[in-house]
């Protein structure tokens, strides 16, 4: 059994082998005035070649008005340095907003990581 924390949901330089595929809800409350929820469900499978694809369900915050936004992502490791620890990746979110659209399709999250694991 494998584990990953999010933190912030920040990416990390992990990348799903081919054919693997892993699900995941984030949570967030706050149970005191003025209370919060937001429930953002994940899906991601490997692609090979280092490569992962998901798709992300947010905008479900809940009170106020629900503002569905479909958010497919892609994440590439060009640099995974093995025994060293070291890895490199890039990737994108792109954000399609479905329910009381506040933009158009378009905004994205590009970003690029460089990660160490230490043993």
């Amino acid at each position: 059994m494998h584990a990953q924390q999010t933190l912030f949901n920040v990416p990390n330089t992990d990348v799903l082998e081919r054919g693997k595929v892993y699900a995941e809800l984030d949570m967030s409350f706050k149970t005191v005035e003025p209370e919060f929820s937001s429930f953002v469900p994940r899906v991601v499978a490997g692609a090979g070649g280092r490569v992962e694809f998901g798709v992300n369900v947010a905008g479900n915050i809940q009170p106020g008005a629900d503002a569905t936004t479909l958010v497919p992502a892609i994440k590439w490791k060009p640099y995974d340095g093995g025994g060293n620890g070291w890895a490199f990746v890039v990737g994108n979110n792109v954000f399609i907003p479905v329910r009381n659209r506040s933009y158009d399709i378009g905004n994205h999250f590009l970003y690029a990581e460089v990660g160490v694991n230490f043993n």
